[in-house]
């Protein structure tokens, strides 16, 4: 080991673009169909005019398994707030191990958000994406030692959601 503590941000602030753009997106698509077409613009800027359709198709794709099969309520923070949840740093974490071709610790995480049965097409949709943005040399850091793994909340999960 060499002593070197991975980076966990904390902050939208400290996230590289392409770490911004799966956030952004994210908390777009999820907080209501009035911000998809927030989401389809942005797509449509940040690829080129063949990839974007493709793009937004997989990430479409990775927020319905996500919806359609998570293991408890999914954590987000509003658009507008500068801070980065838990659950935000898991989808960040998928897809990044999905694009750096690290399928351990995308099943591992995908495990910690969705019941077995959504997790192949979680981790399927998250891949489609990581390789959409490589494309567009949209390349997520890899933030986490090859041991790390997800990390389960000390406390039991109360059924409230947190948001900012």
């Amino acid at each position: 080991m060499s002593g070197h503590t991975p980076h966990h941000p904390t902050s939208l602030s400290e996230l590289e673009l392409a770490e911004r753009l799966v956030v952004w997106s994210f908390r777009r698509w999820v907080s209501g169909t009035e911000n998809w077409a927030l989401v389809e613009r942005e797509f449509r800027r940040q690829f080129a005019d063949t990839a974007a359709q493709g793009a937004l198709r997989s990430f479409a794709m990775f927020v319905e398994a996500l919806r359609c099969h998570a293991r408890r309520v999914i954590r987000y923070h509003q658009p507008g707030c500068p801070c980065l949840g838990s659950d935000e740093v898991c989808v960040l974490t998928l897809v990044t191990a999905t694009q750096a071709g690290d399928m351990n610790l995308a099943t591992a995480t995908g495990r910690w958000l969705v019941r077995p049965e959504g997790l192949d097409r979680l981790v399927e949709a998250a891949a489609a994406l990581g390789r959409a943005m490589a494309c567009q040399d949209l390349l997520l850091p890899r933030r986490l030692g090859d041991d790390v793994r997800p990390v389960r909340p000390a406390v039991p999960f109360d059924g409230t959601i947190t948001i900012h």
